[in-house]
């Protein structure tokens, strides 16, 4: 985030040594808007001692003036002073007024757009990599897929697929089987099964008339990609049910044909194990039990997570309108992650307020104007958070104050909090306090800044009026002022 914010200031102000730009986001805490103020004047500065090193005999009046004629392009202000020279004139004065704080409000503006679109798409270039990666992944599987399959089946048979089927997958001639009454065996094992009664730990099934039930463990609850989790089974009643039931690791909500990997449960005893590694794709998951050839579990284990363990705290600091955010790992591989702030209601997570690498434990974030509920979420890669913070609550209000001035004009004092007026098209509009119609309009301003003050003139009509908000190119009511009268005229 820090070299983001340094390329954008060095793209902006090219006339400004890396340095400089450092040791003016170091001096304002790396706030943008103070930057921006601050490296503003220091460029306007060395652009004016340029000018003068170039134009001795006029006067920094004379200067200033064509820079802002020029909006302060260097290049082009010497050219029409040049120009001004060539023709024996001198360069026209015009007065002007520089507010450094607007300028600096919105060139902030365009740097965090600039960084926003810069971090989209670095965040998209991760997961561009990664999906590169996992098709790498999948191609090095595939070409991987008869010996897994040679080595998982134990006799030709997998869940779900025929092994004259996983032979035209692999381009193969159908062989011939070696011993015909172990194939016969094995289809009448593979008949479905008759399920009795379902439990998230075990299930009764009848299995050639046999009563069977299994429960199905699993060894932890939290497990990190790439590591081992092991699914524990024990028959609790009946006969030991066939060698060629198999055991499938699950997402939560797939359906039972759609398993991420699966393993044949082995040897027929009573109980057992079988181990798995965590899959690459974060989420909670479980395992299913199945008999040979059917598709109906007849057990499942409690549901696991994989995933990193994070623990991510906020606090809303209200003397220095900060949200101070502390962060700690639990358990999990290894991750350098992120951290962004998001209005609790937010359920697009590429849609935050703000974001930082977690380089160090505590990160800061300003606290937003709008009143509402925030919450701070971690990532360690991509877009899905990994872990998300307590809740914080900005409060504030909107303030509308009507006043009717002895000249005879309506002045409204304003401090909007609850929307930004210059991304969200807000306005005021003057009504009637009896009229239920937003349209019904009898006076308008748009505004473009959170505080400030705007006149009307008197409505014709003597009554009770009163002054309301609106943005986002609605006519839904954000905020209102007290009632005001407008008196008849003589």
């Amino acid at each position: 985030m820090e070299k983001l914010k340094v390329d954008v200031l060095r793209q902006k102000f090219p006339e400004l040594l890396e340095k400089e730009i450092l040791d003016g986001l170091n001096a304002n805490s790396w706030i943008i808007e103070q930057a921006s103020s601050h490296l503003l004047q220091l460029s306007r500065e060395k652009k004016m001692k340029n000018l003068k090193n170039l134009f001795k005999d006029l006067s920094e009046e004379s200067l200033e003036s064509a820079l802002v004629q020029n909006n302060w392009d260097l290049e082009k202000t010497v050219l029409h002073l040049k120009s001004c020279e060539t023709k024996k004139e001198e360069p026209v004065i015009k007065k002007t007024v520089i507010n450094l704080s607007d300028e600096a409000a919105n060139l902030k503006k365009e740097i965090e757009e600039e960084i926003h679109q810069s971090t989209i798409a670095f965040l998209k270039q991760e997961e561009m990599e990664t999906k590169v990666q996992k098709e790498q992944i999948d191609e090095l599987f595939l070409n991987e897929l008869e010996v897994i399959i040679g080595e998982q089946a134990r006799g030709g048979v997998v869940p779900g697929i025929t092994p004259k089927k996983i032979d035209e997958l692999l381009n193969k001639e159908t062989p011939a089987p070696v011993n015909q009454e172990i194939e016969e065996s094995v289809e009448v094992k593979a008949e479905p099964v008759k399920v009795m009664f379902e439990d998230t730990k075990s299930v009764s099934v009848s299995t050639m008339g046999e009563p069977v039930q299994i429960q199905l463990n699993v060894s932890v609850k939290v497990v990190d990609t790439g590591n081992p989790v092991t699914a524990e089974w024990q028959v609790l009643n009946g006969s030991v049910p066939s060698t060629w039931d198999w055991i499938g690791l699950y997402c939560v909500d797939k359906p039972n044909k759609e398993y991420h990997t699966y393993q044949y449960r082995g040897k027929g005893d009573a109980k057992g194990s079988v181990t798995f590694t965590a899959p690459k794709i974060f989420g909670d998951y479980e395992f299913r039990y199945f008999t040979g050839g059917s598709y109906q579990h007849i057990a499942r284990s409690s549901v696991f997570h994989v995933g990193p363990e994070f623990e991510v705290k906020a606090t809303l600091d209200e003397s220095t309108n900060n949200i101070k955010v502390t962060w700690m790992q639990k358990s999990g591989n290894i991750y350098t992650p992120w951290l962004a702030l998001y209005d609790k209601k937010q359920t697009n997570n590429t849609q935050y307020i703000a974001w930082e690498r977690a380089k160090s434990l505590e990160i800061v974030f300003p606290a937003p104007i709008k009143p509402s509920d925030y919450e701070v979420r971690l990532f360690a890669h991509s877009y899905a958070d990994v872990a998300r913070s307590n809740t914080v609550t900005v409060k504030g209000q909107d303030l509308l104050k009507a006043v009717v001035t002895p000249s005879g004009e309506l002045g409204v004092i304003y401090d909007i909090v609850s929307v930004d007026p210059y991304w969200e098209s807000a306005w005021l509009g003057v009504y009637l306090s009896a009229e239920n119609d937003n349209k019904q309009w009898r006076k308008y301003q748009n505004i473009s800044q959170r505080k400030g003050e705007v006149t009307f003139k008197l409505p014709r009509v003597h009554g009770n009026y009163e002054v309301r908000l609106f943005a986002n190119k609605n006519f839904d009511i954000i905020s209102r002022s007290d009632t005001f009268a407008v008196e008849k005229t003589q």
